[in-house]
């Protein structure tokens, strides 16, 4: 470098293109990006049946009907439950009545071994309880505005149980029984007949 190039009067070395530091700044600097994005992507969870829940407040004329079973989230805890449920004689079903009631016929009934986190199959059931409108959880788009799950409270059931989301955007057209985090996914759902 001579005299008159302006970067040595400063003091300053220019770095050579091949300078081994300059490629490991840049390949740390590519690192960290990867990693912010990953840490970034793997804390972006979101429930997969929430696009298709309930906001507006139903009727008491919109909630009542026959809802039949329509899938089963819950392989994990128990392998091969779909092929179970589908080889009953009928499929589950769950009856709303006007007036507070509700019953349900070859409910798959799963019991809490571990709160929020494990569930086991029982047997297939016969439910009997009551119900009342209630807000059953939140959906959130990320701006900050939550919206209110519109469901239904049940009384006599584990607390696993006693919470059940309507399904349908426009319109009631079926239940949600979620299971620990909504965000894995874990559920069982009826349409509305």
């Amino acid at each position: 470098m001579s005299p008159a190039d302006p970067a040595s009067r400063a003091g300053v070395m220019p770095k050579a293109s091949g300078d081994p530091s300059s490629r490991t700044f840049g390949n740390n600097m590519k690192l960290l990006f990867a990693l912010v994005t990953l840490l970034y992507i793997s804390g972006c969870q979101y429930d997969p049946h929430a696009h298709a829940y309930t906001t507006q407040k139903p009727s008491v004329k919109d909630i009542e009907g026959e809802y039949e079973f329509s899938e089963i989230y819950m392989e994990s805890y128990a392998p091969g439950i779909r092929d179970k449920v589908h080889k009953l004689a009928s499929l589950p079903t769950v009856h709303i009545y006007p007036d507070g009631r509700l019953t349900a016929s070859n409910f798959p009934y799963f019991s809490e071994t571990r709160q929020g986190f494990e569930y086991r199959f029982e047997d297939f059931r016969s439910l009997d309880t009551t119900w009342e409108q209630a807000v059953v959880g939140g959906i959130g788009d990320g701006s900050g505005k939550i919206l209110d799950h519109q469901g239904l409270s049940l009384s006599k059931l584990p607390l696993h149980l006693s919470s059940v989301g309507f399904t349908g955007t426009k319109k009631i057209d079926g239940l949600i029984f979620g299971f620990g985090d909504p965000d894995s996914g874990d559920a069982i759902i009826f349409r509305k007949k």
